[in-house]
């Protein structure tokens, strides 16, 4: 079997048959310095096509491979170098976890490249800004709109604002510097990174719901907050595990299971006539859960992006969608976990 052998020198395609070695990646980019005609320094873009080529080419035959070659040569104009953007073909595999996303990928950047594509659009600008701008926000107007209740217990609101802030300072970092030219391991560390950053919301967003509900048994009250935290480690461990976004999203159910059973306990003490929390928490509780389960699942789903390939490349993907519902799901922790705080200042058991 021949491939498509497809290199680009200071601006012009060629193509030519042969076999690779057996050492040699399909789909895979190399770039090698040379120089055009004038004898100026140029970067070539080499790229192996997975096209077999039959023996006795027909007329039929022949037109798709020149119809090929017209593709790959459009394919490799956008694999220039920064701050020009590259196709999904172009990008190392770390990168290709959306094949729904086709165009506007940034790869083998520079610290100082990474910066200065904020101010330009590609395919991780919604996913930068739709936290970022949310992390700046909340930094400043949580403390500043924090009621009294909330700051006589300063421990547990330390908690609680860093929980609203910590994913939204991770993302930005992972989804910003992710095409750094260290490759994968720079890739993974950032990921890892930005995992934490879910994990600790999760982890301790919960916490001021859990002593509400269990407000009025101290013991029960602190075994609850050692269970909880103990099985958000084992969480964790999985989580900074897992390869894929459906692996991730399991350990993560872990937290709504938690969840929604401390809902039950607190219904059934308030049968019972007991005082476990504010009743206006409950639905922003519920609300939470809701939209970072549904977004956790569309972005699993890859829609709409699946349905219709390249078009959600700038805004609008799976990813985006999520992005925006989780900074909801946050606002709707934090509205609740005042009414919380509010409570827990003022009842008596």
């Amino acid at each position: 079997m021949k491939y498509l052998y497809n290199w680009r020198l200071g601006g012009l395609a060629r193509n030519q048959q042969r076999t690779p070695g057996a050492s040699e990646h399909l789909g895979l980019v190399q770039k090698e310095s040379g120089r055009d005609g004038k004898g100026h320094g140029k970067m070539v873009y080499r790229r192996l096509v997975p096209v077999e080529i039959p023996d006795n080419n027909n007329e039929n035959e022949l037109k798709v491979l020149r119809a090929l070659e017209k593709d790959e040569e459009t394919k490799e104009n956008a694999c220039d170098l920064p701050p020009k953007l590259c196709s999904l073909q172009c990008c190392p595999s770390w990168l290709q976890f959306n094949k729904f996303v086709l165009t506007g990928y940034r790869c083998d950047y520079t610290v100082s490249e990474c910066l200065d594509s904020l101010l330009y659009v590609h395919n991780e600008s919604v996913n930068i800004y739709s936290h970022g701008i949310p992390c700046v926000l909340m930094m400043i107007l949580i403390p500043l709109t924090a009621s009294q209740a909330c700051l006589e217990s300063s421990f547990w609101f330390s908690l609680h604002y860093f929980a609203c802030f910590a994913p939204f300072f991770s993302s930005p970092i992972y989804h910003l510097f992710m095409c750094h030219k260290q490759g994968s391991t720079a890739y993974n560390g950032l990921l890892t990174f930005d995992m934490c950053g879910i994990w600790a919301v999760n982890t301790f967003g919960a916490l001021c719901g859990i002593r509400a509900t269990l407000f009025c048994f101290p013991i029960w009250r602190m075994t609850a907050l050692i269970t909880y935290i103990l099985i958000s480690f084992i969480s964790l461990y999985f989580i900074l595990g897992a390869r894929t976004p459906k692996e991730r999203f399991v350990p993560l159910t872990v937290f709504g299971v938690m969840r929604y059973l401390f809902i039950g306990v607190r219904l059934f003490l308030r049968y019972l006539g007991y005082g476990c929390g504010s009743d206006g928490a409950l639905p922003y509780c519920v609300l939470m859960d809701l939209f970072a389960c549904v977004g956790g699942v569309i972005n699993i789903a890859r829609v709409p992006e699946k349905w219709f390939p390249g078009q959600f490349d700038i805004i609008g993907n799976s990813h985006q969608i999520m992005h925006v519902l989780s900074v909801i799901s946050v606002i709707f922790l934090h509205l609740g976990s005042s009414k919380e705080f509010e409570w827990m200042a003022e009842y008596k058991c």
